[in-house]
């Protein structure tokens, strides 16, 4: 039995969550309460309502909240704390050594799926956690997905991606195309492409928890972009794809950078959920 000091009823325990949240100027204090929370009860919100003045009868679950909490205090990011986010409709594991999964990124993967035909190779670049790649698969197991990552720790979280979700695919661990020796239909990228100067406005829950290496694109946030773009038609066939993902205010500047290759044709610029520039899609010559 748990000590009548520790008894708790879950509407108090879930409010005194927010308001320590709330005071220490955490923007989404309520829903990151109920984020954690929830995972941690293993509750829905109609769950909760039926329950909220229940007392918790649970003593470890009531202290992991606290320590929970406490994480989120010192600005440690929901999804780093849980050691999970969700993509795409699929569970992927996270840590330091991978960025969170965006979701506008999942519109990398829809248009990635609406352009590929059964059977074609696809190529995940740059795939820190392999939300993209593995969620391709997962929608379409008839397509050849591979990917490639420089970072070796983030290569573990890959793998042990690929055993949560209960596939195979190959990995290189490659700097760019470094280690590539085929051709794709479709290469599909996220790289890092926040310039250095406005890594210093990102929130810190961003530029000082998130690993730099998948942030930062350096000084005018190009320079990813231009290795991809003069290297990635070697490695694609006639008529393959360049989808890459974008930062909102560099349209411009990369589409100057796929005319003057001349490899390339039918540049595309398209939006996202918030009607912003966030994908570039260009065709191989």
């Amino acid at each position: 039995m748990m000590s009548k000091k520790y008894k708790i009823k879950y509407k108090t325990l879930l409010k005194y969550g927010e308001n320590i949240l709330n005071d220490n100027k955490i923007e989404e204090y309520k829903s990151d309460a109920w984020i954690l929370f929830s995972e941690i009860f293993k509750i829905t919100k109609a769950e909760y309502f039926i329950i909220q003045n229940d007392y918790i009868n649970n003593y470890k679950k009531i202290f992991t909240f606290y320590r929970y909490i406490k994480q989120r205090i010192k600005r440690n990011p929901v999804q780093y704390i849980l050691g999970c986010d969700y993509f795409y409709g699929y569970k992927f594991l996270v840590n330091k050594c991978v960025l969170i999964p965006r979701k506008e990124t999942e519109l990398l993967v829809e248009k990635c799926l609406n352009l590929a035909n059964d059977n074609d190779s696809i190529l995940d670049l740059c795939s820190g956690s392999g939300c993209i790649g593995i969620s391709i698969f997962k929608q379409n197991q008839n397509l050849k997905v591979e990917l490639s990552e420089k970072s070796k720790k983030a290569i573990k979280v890959i793998k042990k991606n690929l055993r949560l979700n209960k596939i195979k695919l190959k990995i290189y661990k490659s700097n760019l195309f470094s280690k590539i020796k085929k051709e794709y239909n479709i290469i599909v990228t996220n790289p890092p492409y926040i310039s250095k100067k406005e890594i210093k406005t990102l929130s810190s829950e961003v530029k000082d928890k998130e690993p730099i290496m998948a942030l930062d694109g350096g000084r005018d946030g190009l320079k990813f972009y231009k290795k991809i773009v003069k290297q990635a038609p070697k490695y694609l066939k006639s008529n393959g794809y360049l989808l890459m993902e974008i930062g909102c205010n560099q349209a411009d500047d990369i589409v100057k950078l796929l005319k003057k290759n001349k490899k390339y044709k039918n540049i595309e610029v398209l939006k996202d959920y918030s009607n912003l520039d966030r994908m570039i899609l260009a065709r191989r010559d």
